[in-house]
């Protein structure tokens, strides 16, 4: 999960809402947490939370116009996103709203979307500009999933921004819950990250009992009680966050992961099942399906799923040595031996 700042003039807020709705299935799979000046409750100290929210943002969009430039707020957030770009802390995004100067900005020499810095509104549909928010979207989840994006994965900045998110969250759920909220999601997804699943399973209730229809929440929360072996209310979350969002493919993969873990096989196969409806490029619910079938004795369905996983995902080891494993027990063992075989070049650990 990345938390993702939005810097822009209040001039543009209808095209940052829009941009928000583009970045709608991120947020409901958990990947992102948006925060932005309208998040700030009323009467809180404004420059002193998006100070804080700015400094702890891993992706800090910068939506700029002839009005962003002009704006000294929006000057002083630059100035910040661009020291913390500097020093590695943080992905700046550069998204041309509107057609301006932008070039000889402080932010000018950074790869700006859509392509070639076409502004938004210059994108078809007029009056939509569907098109230039897709680019923005797909910009925003390829840093999301880039491994060298900032994030809690350093593990000496681990406990100071859980105490700088769980600062930010006491001192505003009384009086904004959805903001205090997605600052305890923060504090959740932290914690998550270090493996103390108890106090993330804390936080993500705390989040809950500011906003009890948050999918994604019960999905994280689902997550934690897995890890540490609690499969029953794992599986109960998990439903629940079904039940908000029937469209979370994930959320069916976890579930059906949960149901593995306490031998229901059929009905995790049917969970599998349903996450690849929702999802087919899915390789981990390929590859959880083909080991709930080779459970079953089903192992030739089994062979099918491994090998869809590895069309998917062609450096998957695990998916050959479970393919392998399904082959032997089929008796097909110079098949099994060579799946065997590629699982360890790709990666040798696996021979202890």
């Amino acid at each position: 999960m990345r938390n993702v700042f939005i810097s822009y003039s209040h001039e543009d807020e209808d095209l940052r809402e829009k941009l928000e709705t583009h970045l709608a299935v991120l947020r409901r799979q958990g990947r992102i947490n948006i925060f932005h000046d309208r998040n700030i409750p009323p009467g809180g100290e404004i420059d002193h939370q998006i100070d804080q929210t700015l400094n702890l943002a891993d992706i800090i969009l910068l939506l700029v116009s002839a009005d962003f430039l002009d704006s000294d707020y929006c000057h002083k957030e630059t100035q910040i996103a661009m020291e913390r770009h500097a020093q590695g802390t943080a992905c700046v995004i550069p998204v041309i709203l509107r057609p301006c100067d932008w070039k000889a900005a402080q932010f000018g020499g950074l790869e700006a979307v859509p392509t070639d810095g076409k502004p938004v509104v210059e994108h078809e549909p007029p009056s939509i500009h569907d098109k230039g928010f897709l680019e923005v979207a797909r910009a925003v989840r390829q840093a999301v999933e880039s491994p060298a994006s900032p994030s809690a994965q350093q593990e000496e900045k681990s406990d100071d921004h859980i105490g700088r998110w769980r600062s930010i969250a006491e001192q505003v759920e009384s009086v904004d819950r959805e903001f205090g909220a997605r600052a305890w999601f923060s504090v959740g997804y932290l914690y998550g990250e270090k493996g103390d699943y108890e106090a993330a399973i804390d936080a993500y209730t705390k989040v809950l009992h500011l906003t009890p229809n948050d999918a994604a929440a019960y999905t994280n929360r689902g997550s934690a009680r897995d890890d540490l072996g609690d499969h029953e209310a794992a599986i109960a979350d998990y439903t629940e966050a079904l039940r908000l969002d029937p469209n979370d493919a994930a959320a069916y993969t976890n579930r059906g992961s949960a149901r593995d873990d306490l031998g229901d096989h059929e009905a995790a196969i049917a969970d599998y099942t349903e996450a690849l409806r929702l999802d087919p490029n899915d390789a981990a619910a390929y590859t959880n399906r083909g080991n709930a079938k080779s459970a079953l004795g089903q192992y030739e369905a089994a062979i099918a799923d491994h090998t869809e996983a590895l069309r998917l995902d062609p450096n998957d080891a695990v998916a050959y040595t479970n393919r392998g494993n399904a082959k032997s027990a089929l008796g097909q063992y110079e098949a099994a031996i060579a799946d065997h075989t590629e699982a360890l070049r790709l990666d040798p650990n696996l021979a202890g």
